[in-house]
C-alpha cells in the first residue's frame, strides 16, 4: 500500500545516518568484539597454563640482552603527520591504534616488553580501551614472551580492589599492573592473590613533587613500603616503582627487596634518568621504561625509522652482558 506517495517500505537507518555517527556505530561493535575476544581468550585452554610474568621476564632477558620496555603512552600530538591525516574530527582511536602497532612492529625485537598507562586510552572512551586491547594483541601475536603492563595505580578497599585486579588480570589478561599502596594490604591482597602476575607498588616514583610525601618521616616512607614489600611477599611476586632520577633510593630499595623482586625504573630518557647509574645501582630483576624517548623518535628521524633508531639507541643502553646477574 502506498500513502500519499510515501514508499511503504523502510529505508536502513544507516542509509540516513551522517557517515560519522556510522562510523562511530561500526567501530562501537568492533570494541565490542575486542572486548569479548578479551574475555575468551583469558579463558579458553584450561589444559595449557600460560606463562608466568617470571617466564616472561627470563625468556625475554636471556634472548634479547635488554631491560628495555617501552611506554605505548599515546597523545593525538605525539601521531606523525602523516597519521594525523587519518583522524576524523575527535575520533582519533584508530590512528592512534595503527601508530602503536607500527611501534611494536618495529620494536619488539628490541624489547623485553610494553607499558600502557591506561590514563591515554581511557581519555578516548570505550573505543580507546578497545584499541588497548587490540594493541597488546598485536603485541602477544608478534612476541609471546613479551611482558605486558597495565600502568593503572590502581588503590582501593579491597572488595574494590578485587574487581580492578579481576578486570587485569583475569579479563584483559595482562602480565603485570601498577598499584597504589597508600591504603595498606587490604588493597594490595586481590592483586597478590593472582599467582604468576607481578603486581608493582608505587615506592620511589620520579615525578618531582613525590618526596612530599614518599620522603615524610623517619625513615621515610618509602622505605616503610619497600620492607612491606619484602614481609609479605614470599613469592616473588611483588615489585617496585623506583625512579631512574633516584639512584640512591634505588640502591636502598634493592638491598631490602633482593635480587629477585622486580623493580620498574621510569625516568630514563625525557626525565634524565642515566641508564648506566641504573644499571648499576639496581643490578636485579628490573624493567626499565622508556616512553616519549621511542615512540617520540619520528620527530628526529622519521616515521618510523626514527622511532626504531631511538629502540635501538635505550636498548643498546640498557644491554646486559650478563643476564643472570638480573634473574
Amino acid at each position: 500500500m502506498v500513502l500519499h506517495g510515501h514508499c511503504c517500505h523502510h529505508q536502513r537507518a544507516d542509509d540516513r545516518a551522517p557517515s560519522r555517527f556510522v562510523n562511530t556505530h561500526v567501530h562501537a561493535r568492533k570494541t565490542c568484539d575486542t572486548f569479548i575476544n578479551s574475555f575468551s581468550l583469558s579463558r579458553r585452554g584450561e589444559d595449557t597454563l600460560p606463562l608466568s610474568w617470571r617466564d616472561k621476564y627470563t625468556e625475554g632477558l636471556r634472548e634479547k640482552k635488554t631491560l628495555l620496555v617501552v611506554g605505548l603512552d599515546p597523545t593525538p600530538e605525539s601521531l606523525p603527520p602523516q597519521l594525523k591525516k587519518e583522524t576524523e574530527g575527535d575520533e582519533w582511536w584508530e590512528p592512534v591504534g595503527n601508530y602503536l602497532k607500527g611501534i611494536v612492529e618495529e620494536t619488539h625485537e628490541l624489547v623485553l616488553g610494553y607499558k600502557m598507562n591506561s590514563a591515554f586510552y581511557e581519555r578516548m572512551g570505550p573505543d580507546g580501551l578497545g584499541t588497548m586491547l587490540e594493541v597488546k594483541k598485536h603485541a602477544e601475536r608478534s612476541d609471546s614472551s613479551l611482558l605486558l603492563i597495565f600502568d593503572g595505580k590502581r588503590g582501593d578497599i579491597s572488595h574494590t580492589a578485587e574487581s580492578y585486579s579481576s578486570a587485569i588480570y583475569d579479563i584483559w589478561g595482562f602480565d603485570a599492573t601498577t598499584i597504589s599502596p597508600y591504603m595498606g594490604w587490604d588493597a594490595v591482597e586481590p592483586f597478590y592473590r593472582r599467582v604468576g602476575k607481578l603486581t608493582i607498588l608505587l615506592v620511589r616514583t620520579s615525578n618531582p613533587s613525590g618526596g612530599e610525601v614518599q620522603m615524610w618521616g623517619e625513615p621515610p616512607l618509602y622505605l616503610r613500603i619497600a620492607e612491606l614489600i619484602a614481609e609479605r611477599d614470599p613469592r616473588g611476586d611483588l615489585g617496585a616503582v623506583v625512579g631512574a632520577t633516584h639512584p640512591k633510593e634505588l640502591k636502598e630499595i634493592r638491598n631490602i627487596l633482593g635480587r629477585r623482586r622486580a623493580i620498574l625504573v621510569p625516568g630514563v630518557g625525557v626525565q634524565g634518568g642515566d641508564a648506566a647509574e641504573v644499571l648499576k645501582q639496581g643490578e636485579g630483576v628490573m624493567l626499565v621504561n622508556v616512553s616519549r624517548g621511542v615512540i617520540l623518535g619520528w620527530k628526529k628521524g622519521g616515521w618510523p625509522r626514527g622511532v626504531k633508531e631511538a629502540a635501538k639507541r635505550f636498548s643498546a643502553a640498557l644491554k646486559v652482558h650478563q643476564p643472570q646477574r638480573f634473574i
